[in-house]
């Protein structure tokens, strides 16, 4: 048993007393979202054209294509060329 003596101040035991506030990793600082740079949008048009095109290119080669097939890489192609004009007037801005 201890003895109190009640003259003296009391100090707050650890494990009492209020804790300091850890020292933690900085909150991250607020960046660009991957939606909001300048490359991303024509980037992405440009990669799914090119793969539309990449998946109809065995059925073009085959010994019958069908016009369907086409008209799909047609649409990849116009997506891969919007691409990379805009990818162009991106960088050309910046």
């Amino acid at each position: 048993m201890t003895d109190h003596d009640p003259d003296r101040p009391r100090r707050p035991s650890p494990a009492r007393g209020p804790h300091p506030a850890a020292p933690g990793p900085a909150p991250a600082a607020p960046g660009t979202a991957l939606r909001d740079r300048w490359w991303w949008s024509p980037t992405l048009a440009l990669v799914i054209g090119a793969v539309v095109v990449g998946y109809q290119l065995d059925a073009l080669r085959g010994p019958d294509p069908v016009w369907l097939n086409w008209l799909v890489a047609g649409l990849g192609l116009a997506a891969a060329g919007y691409g990379i004009v805009t990818l162009l007037r991106a960088y050309r801005s910046r």
